[in-house]
């Protein structure tokens, strides 16, 4: 009994240590082969003059010029990447501010300009590549600045998107792209900056209940500006009701933008807008106009459907109480006689029954 103990204790030992090896040796195996997420980025190659520009490039040029440089790519990660690079042009997101296109968008500025050395890099982990690049503008450029930008995007060959079915086999597909990416910014030409902000228009909207005042914004020059101001809202007394600050991102030379003020829950009526907005220049951009501001629509009864039958008049109501008392008591009084009739032939039928069996014998 004690041998049994001991050998089976001695079994548990073993069985233990060699899970404890084998689990070990997986977890050992696992670790040897396990992947970090890819990192990369992208930045110039020579930071620029400005200090604020050591991110992305600042470079001018005259039209028919052609401007080298260069962009150093780099992994920082533990894995190698493989990376796409190409140029792009820039634009203005619905309320201002930079953006930039993608990849499949044809681009036809600073984009349309960049010749680059290599467009595919292969980085092994901890290495960094210095790829140059030429941006060759056209004899046709405007002056002023122009504005793109280089990309680096990860090249997945695994898994390029993501495909998601519904009950009734409806799929849709859903790209994912990774890519950093550095400005590129053109100073064409040696004409002096223009600034120029125009406020074209007003536009009282309404959404989910919210109201607010879309203006129109059209940046004339060959210059970036960021306007800043305010929109009053002044009522009929001369009262001012609303103050709305505004501030916006840059907006690019050429380039419309439509910017909404939120107003809150003004009353209805009449209202003075005024907009004013400093973009640099030694004057703002001005814009008056007169908007009206409806009280909401009244709530309407709901119609009816089906037979609308009239309310009776108090005459009607007691003549349709007596009638249907009446009518109650001749009812009742045909179902009390009926019962008697019953009750009275019930009796006959069973005398009837005993005085043919000979237990019972008729009265009289």
């Amino acid at each position: 009994m004690n041998t049994r103990l001991v050998t089976g204790s001695k079994l548990t030992v073993i069985l233990a240590l060699l899970l404890t090896i084998i689990f070990s040796t997986t977890a050992a195996h696992a670790a040897d082969n396990s992947t970090d997420a890819p990192k990369f980025g992208i930045k110039p190659a020579t930071p620029g003059t400005p200090a604020t520009s050591k991110g992305y490039f600042i470079l001018k040029g005259q039209p028919g010029e052609a401007i080298s440089d260069a962009v150093i790519v780099s992994n920082p990660g533990t894995v190698p990447v493989k990376l796409v690079l190409y140029a792009v042009d820039a634009t203005n997101g619905d309320t201002g501010g930079i953006s930039y296109y993608s990849q499949a968008s044809k681009p036809t500025d600073v984009g349309a300009w960049v010749a680059i050395s290599n467009t595919a890099v292969e980085l092994p982990a901890k290495t960094q590549l210095t790829v140059p690049f030429t941006i060759n503008v056209p004899k046709e450029a405007g002056n002023g600045q122009h504005l793109g930008g280089i990309a680096a995007q990860l090249v997945n060959d695994s898994n390029s998107g993501t495909t998601a079915t519904n009950q009734n086999q409806a799929s849709m597909s859903v790209k994912t792209v990774t890519r950093a990416l550095t400005a590129v910014q053109v100073n064409v030409g040696d004409a002096a900056p223009i600034l120029s902000l125009a406020i074209t228009g007003a536009k009282l909207n309404e959404t989910n209940g919210q109201k607010n005042l879309s203006i129109d914004l059209k940046n004339n020059g060959n210059t970036m500006v960021q306007p800043k101001g305010e929109v009053t809202f002044t009522d009929a007394t001369g009262k001012v009701t609303l103050n709305a600050p505004v501030a916006l991102n840059n907006i690019l030379p050429g380039n419309n933008i439509t910017y909404p003020v939120e107003i809150g829950n003004l009353t209805a009526g009449t209202y003075k807008v005024h907009a004013s907005l400093d973009f640099g220049n030694s004057n703002p951009a001005v814009y008056d106009s007169t908007i009206e501001i409806k009280a909401p629509a009244a709530s309407q009864a709901l119609p009816v459907i089906g037979k609308v039958v009239a309310s009776p008049t108090p005459a009607t109501v007691a003549t349709t109480v007596a009638a249907s008392t009446d009518n109650s008591s001749m009812l009742l009084g045909i179902l009390i006689g009926f019962g008697a009739m019953l009750v009275i032939g019930g009796l006959g039928l069973g005398g009837f029954m005993l005085m043919k069996r000979g237990k019972a014998k008729p009265l009289g």
